[in-house]
């Protein structure tokens, strides 16, 4: 003989992820509505070429910024051995003295 039938917690299902999916869109949405009022407000503050020049660096600096992660893993990692090595001794991060 089976049980009596599990009850479905509420908020799950399709008609949750649609519910959840609705405001998600509403929030992206309202996201877009105050950036473009922010752009619009601060490009009359400093001014269209100002502006047009902000924009123009923000592009570089946004372009350049992956490049500048390059081997900084590497880097950090071989300082931060050095640090270790000549803060307690050069076999303190496991490494034989050469």
């Amino acid at each position: 003989m089976m049980g009596a039938p599990q009850e479905r917690q509420p908020g799950t299902g399709i008609r949750s992820a649609l519910r959840n999916g609705f405001f998600q869109s509403l929030t992206n949405l309202y996201y877009v509505f105050v950036r473009g009022i922010y752009i619009l407000v601060f490009a009359q503050i400093i001014g269209i070429e100002l502006y047009g020049y902000y924009v123009y660096s923000q592009n570089w600096y946004v372009l350049i910024l992956p490049l500048a992660a390059w081997g900084m893993n590497e880097l950090l990692m071989a300082e931060y051995i050095r640090f270790v090595d000549d803060f307690n001794g050069p076999t303190a991060s496991g490494r034989q003295p050469v």
